[in-house]
């Protein structure tokens, strides 16, 4: 059965022109559900797209040097992360859709029993033009807390 947790996803874009740019900061706290199954470790929660009043499910599988982002809702998307694999995906928006890539440069994993903590760094590819390099972290606060 799953057990809540609170999730936390710390992300910054820095855009791919060649010239200097401060990142672009995402921060984002929510709770979730939390399971782990066949060496796997499965987060799902829930978030409102900025711009509409729309849920947007998310599903977060992480193992085997291997981490999925699965949207369905008013945001739908697969991403996948492999180290030094560049991953093909379309991502669909309110406004239509967007041919994309990840290609991925790490993907580290660390468990203990407090919590579970994925940095991802990346390179976002739109249209098959990079955009941006991007770095986001996921932590998982695994110890029992009142939600």
């Amino acid at each position: 059965m799953p057990e809540k947790i609170l999730f936390h996803v710390d992300s910054s874009h820095t855009i791919a022109d060649g010239k200097k740019h401060t990142p672009d900061k995402i921060e984002m706290i929510n709770v979730a559900d939390y399971h782990y199954k066949d060496s796997v470790h499965y987060i799902h929660y829930e978030e409102i797209v900025e711009g509409t009043e729309e849920l947007t499910e998310n599903l977060v599988k992480i193992g085997n040097n291997r981490v999925e982002i699965i949207k369905k809702g008013a945001v739908r998307s697969h991403l996948i992360f492999e180290n030094g694999k560049a991953n093909e995906s379309v991502y669909y928006i309110p406004e239509g859709q967007i041919q994309m890539a990840v290609d991925t440069k790490q993907v580290e994993i660390v468990h203990n029993p407090q919590e579970l903590t994925v940095r991802l760094q990346y390179a976002m590819i739109m249209n098959y033009q990079k955009v941006a390099d991007c770095d986001l972290t996921m932590v998982a606060k695994l110890q029992k807390e009142k939600i």
